[in-house]
């Protein structure tokens, strides 16, 4: 069962953390871990017979790619057209945006806390699939979004935490059934 508080968090975004922070691979590898069972605990909450709508990121790729003027347009829709069937159903609560900058850290009580959910691009309430989920935290870590809109580049130190994080969402993914070919496809559509 899952619901919504409202409420004031002073807690940093993992995205400030990853940016600003120094922090090491063993805070990398325990978000990651915990980011992990938050992810099974959301497909906990539907059924596996329950099969998800794509449509809400298929068609906001699609609608993306229609505005873009540039030369890999075409490109960009061959990419689209083989992912399409290869989209693995991971039947799921979603948040709809899971990226760094919605996923707060609170230190003192070591939790993760997601906020601005886009459960209204469901069509079925907050149910929906997972695989968008995995490929927003993917586009956080190796698309490095959260470098490209605070206007860094990684140093050496994140780069390696980068990897690290990627490796093991890697792991959460193919336990899922989607492998890596399909999840970094859905990523670089984003």
């Amino acid at each position: 069962y899952f619901k919504y508080h409202i409420e004031y968090l002073p807690y940093p975004t993992l995205a400030e953390l990853l940016v600003y922070s120094d922090h090491g691979p063993e805070f990398w590898t325990k978000i990651i871990r915990q980011l992990g069972m938050m992810l099974s605990q959301m497909r906990q909450g539907v059924s596996e017979g329950y099969i998800p709508y794509d449509g809400m990121h298929l068609t906001k790729t699609r609608a993306r790619i229609e505005n873009l003027n540039h030369p890999w347009v075409d490109h960009a829709n061959e990419m689209i057209n083989w992912l399409e069937p290869r989209i693995v159903h991971v039947p799921a609560v979603v948040h709809g945006d899971l990226c760094f900058s919605n996923i707060l850290y609170d230190k003192r009580s070591d939790q993760i806390k997601l906020i601005d959910p886009r459960g209204y691009h469901m069509i079925d309430g907050v149910k929906g699939n997972q695989f968008y989920d995995i490929a927003k935290l993917f586009h956080s870590v190796w698309g490095m979004y959260d470098f490209n809109v605070a206007g860094f580049y990684p140093d050496e130190k994140a780069k390696g935490n980068m990897m690290l994080m990627g490796n093991h969402l890697i792991k959460i993914a193919d336990a899922l059934g989607i492998k890596t070919p399909e999840i970094f496809a859905a990523t670089s559509l984003l």
